[in-house]
């Protein structure tokens, strides 16, 4: 029977899929929005609409987008899956994490588009979790199983869209050069 040590660097050790949880956290936010009617009437009220539909639909677009990439290079997208290569085709040339981006710009979407500033906040909330706590355990478990394919894949492609590449932290800095680990 094998550890449970060994059964979370076996997987990224999510208990919950990180789309479920901006969604879920984004429709709460919306919930609370209508419940306490804080869907006022507004001049914007169509283009906000129109906008936010449009955000939402190009963030299912891209998480979609990604996911059949990954079921293309044989990848499983579940994040509790066993991963046993890189994908760095498609969406995963712009971002390590095209499914959570699109994830939560849908989310994000879903709540300007029901002008609902819980639902921003909610939404927002939940993308913080997944870059603070949910990729930093899966750049781990993705360092530790698949390294010398991983490290230069992580070192030239952004965590998000269009932003610079982050460096890793605590975690995986085995790979820093001397001056780096001393600054």
């Amino acid at each position: 029977m094998a550890s449970i040590s060994a059964l979370r660097t076996s997987v990224a050790s999510v208990h919950i899929p990180p789309p479920v949880l901006v969604g879920s956290l984004g429709e709460i936010g919306v919930i609370t929005s209508r419940l306490r009617n804080k869907q006022k009437g507004t001049k914007l009220k169509g283009p906000l609409a129109k906008i936010g539909r449009s955000i939402e639909l190009g963030g299912r677009l891209f998480s979609i987008w990604a996911a059949i990439t990954m079921v293309v290079e044989r990848q499983n997208p579940n994040p509790r899956k066993d991963k046993t290569k890189v994908v760095s085709t498609g969406p995963f040339k712009f971002s390590r994490n095209p499914i959570y981006l699109g994830a939560i710009l849908s989310t994000l979407g879903r709540s300007i588009s029901n002008r609902s500033l819980m639902g921003i906040v909610f939404s927002l909330a939940g993308g913080v979790y997944i870059d603070r706590v949910v990729v930093p355990k899966e750049e781990h478990y993705l360092e530790s199983k698949l390294g010398e394919e991983y490290i230069p894949y992580r070192n030239q492609t952004p965590r998000w869209l269009l932003l610079p590449v982050s460096k890793p932290s605590a975690v995986g800095s085995e790979d820093l050069t001397a001056v780096e680990r001393d600054k």
